[in-house]
C-alpha cells in the first residue's frame, strides 16, 4: 500500500511538471526553473534513475518538452518549498485550477515570506 501511494504522488509530480512544461511552451518562454522536491523525479528527468513504465513514459514527455526550452531541474528540500506543498494542497481539482502570472495569491504570502527566509 505505501509503495502505491508512493508511486501516485511520483505520478502526480511528473503530471505537474509536464503540464507546466506545456503551459511555459504555449507562452514561448525560454529559460525556466524547475523545482522539485521529489528527489526520484529530478534523477528521472535528469536520466539518472528509472522508476516505473508508466512515470517513465511521461518522464520522457518532460523531456521532450524542455528540449525547446532552457529548464534546469533542481530538487528543493520539501522543508524549504512549503509553498509548493500548499499549492499542491489547495489545487485539489479542475475548479481549482490557476495561473498566477503577475501577483500571488493573498493567502500564500506568509508560506513564500517564510520559504525564503529559510
Amino acid at each position: 500500500m505505501c509503495l502505491l501511494l508512493m508511486v501516485l504522488n511520483w505520478k502526480a509530480e511528473a503530471l505537474a511538471v509536464r503540464e507546466g512544461l506545456e503551459f511555459v511552451n504555449r507562452r514561448r518562454w525560454q529559460t525556466i526553473e524547475v523545482e522539485s522536491d521529489s528527489q526520484i523525479l529530478i534523477k528521472s528527468i535528469l536520466g539518472e534513475f528509472s522508476v516505473f513504465l508508466e512515470i517513465d513514459l511521461i518522464v520522457e514527455d518532460i523531456r521532450n518538452q524542455g528540449r525547446l526550452l532552457d529548464p534546469t531541474f533542481p530538487y528543493v528540500r520539501r522543508s524549504l518549498n512549503n509553498a509548493a506543498h500548499t499549492i499542491a494542497h489547495w489545487n485539489c481539482g479542475p475548479e481549482n485550477e490557476a495561473f498566477w502570472l503577475d501577483s500571488r495569491p493573498h493567502w500564500l504570502m506568509s508560506t513564500l515570506l517564510s520559504d525564503c527566509n529559510s
